[in-house]
């Protein structure tokens, strides 16, 4: 095969897209990838926007030895190159901090319609498949890397995933490009440089079509994937409220089993990382199965896991995130009476005591005003409390009291609220 192989493949796997962000380490993987995206610009695409990004880690004495390669590489093709800089504090776990910063990085870059490319091959998926039957994953882990992947309202593409690296080392010395060496790629203490250096060798002597193979079993294990979570979302979606809150009751008539792949679904669907099976687990006893007197929450970095009226709730950690924002009525104006000029006004947030809520026939206290308007108990000291001289007018946007209640005669004013 000659070096039109791996052109045609990059332009089958991409689909000429008009606007593409290359992730740009300097290494031989993704100098190949980005002299090639220039090339199919210049022959085949033409006029279509291509930028690069690289992530500097200030882990190597060389880091910016590299940063100013990058910079003369992409200056001489005329491609614009953003740097970043990443400053990494933990001691452990480095490999996979430094992937979630460079994450975030791509994420706030990337604009609108633009496609992420990056330049893993078929050893990099082959060495992935391995660490994770190493650390004993299911079919989620076994799938490995994906060859498309949303980011953000983006997607990411992964051109080389199914390319063998021979063909990519072999394009490199015909072009004669010139890449960065990192010499901690050879540091086999790293499990990653391990399986590449010592272990696969050996597998490839004995079974030269082994990383074809091994590619096969991740395209089985992703569908099988899809094809299991396909059934269990279907299932949440008919047993969660319209604030996507999971019906308890519902878990508990399923075996624990399939309680556990069903929970692990439902936080997958707001985004977030795959739950340890220790969460998973802690949701379910501590939650799940507890007394039903208590308020039970299990609290992460990210989010917490809240049991609220007979319903599983999953609310981020952020003051004001969009999972409580669902929760609010969804009200374009609010009509009250005006105070007038001498009207002491107050805003609080705090309610105590029983009132007369219009539309209500008794007096009610504060948990059971709450309580008919389907509030839950961490949102109730976030909704703005309307005084004039002291007396409760309205929660607003949810009710007015009687002392707020329009009467013949009142100036009225129209509070827009801003979602």
């Amino acid at each position: 095969m000659n070096n039109e192989y791996l052109i045609k493949k990059v332009i089958k796997n991409i689909k000429n897209k008009k606007k593409y962000l290359i992730a740009y380490s300097g290494g031989i993987d993704s100098s190949a990838l980005l002299q090639i995206m220039y090339d199919l610009n210049k022959i085949y695409f033409k006029k279509i926007s291509l930028r690069a990004i690289h992530i500097n880690h200030n882990l190597n004495i060389n880091s910016n030895i590299w940063v100013r390669h990058c910079y003369l590489f992409c200056k001489e093709r005329n491609i614009k190159l953003i740097i970043k800089n990443i400053y990494i504090k933990k001691k452990k776990n480095i490999e996979n901090t430094a992937r979630n910063l460079r994450y975030k990085f791509f994420k706030k870059i990337i604009i609108n319609n633009e496609i992420l490319l990056l330049a893993h091959h078929l050893q990099d998926q082959c060495e992935t498949f391995l660490l994770a039957l190493k650390r004993g994953s299911g079919p989620k882990g076994l799938s490995c890397m994906p060859f498309k992947k949303k980011i953000g309202k983006n997607y990411l593409i992964r051109p080389f995933l199914n390319i063998n690296k021979k063909y990519i080392q072999k394009y490199i010395l015909i072009k004669k490009i010139k890449y960065i060496i990192d010499k901690s790629n050879y540091n086999i203490k790293f499990d990653r440089n391990y399986i590449r250096i010592k272990i696969l060798p050996l597998i490839i002597k004995k079974w030269p079509n082994f990383y074809i193979s091994i590619f096969k079993s991740t395209i089985l294990c992703s569908n099988q994937e899809k094809f299991i979570n396909n059934i269990i979302n279907k299932k949440i979606l008919l047993n969660q409220n319209k604030k996507k809150a999971l019906f308890i009751n519902y878990l508990k008539k399923k075996k624990k089993k399939k309680s556990f792949l069903i929970i692990k679904n439902w936080i997958n669907k707001f985004n977030l990382k795959t739950p340890s099976y220790k969460i998973i687990k802690n949701i379910w006893y501590e939650i799940i199965l507890s007394n039903k007197k208590s308020k039970p929450k299990l609290i992460n970095k990210l989010y917490k896991i809240i049991r609220y009226s007979k319903y599983l709730y999953l609310l981020f950690n952020n003051k004001f995130n969009k999972i409580s924002k669902l929760l609010i009525n969804k009200i374009e104006g609010f009509i009250l009476k005006a105070p007038n000029i001498k009207t002491k006004i107050n805003i609080k947030f705090i309610l105590k005591g029983k009132y007369k809520i219009l539309g209500k026939m008794h007096l009610l206290n504060e948990k059971k005003i709450w309580k008919e308007f389907g509030i839950p108990p961490w949102l109730r000291n976030k909704i703005p409390l309307l005084y004039y001289n002291e007396k409760l007018i309205s929660a607003i946007g949810f009710f007015i009291t009687n002392y707020g209640k329009i009467k013949h005669g009142d100036k009225i004013i129209n509070i827009k609220i801003h979602k």
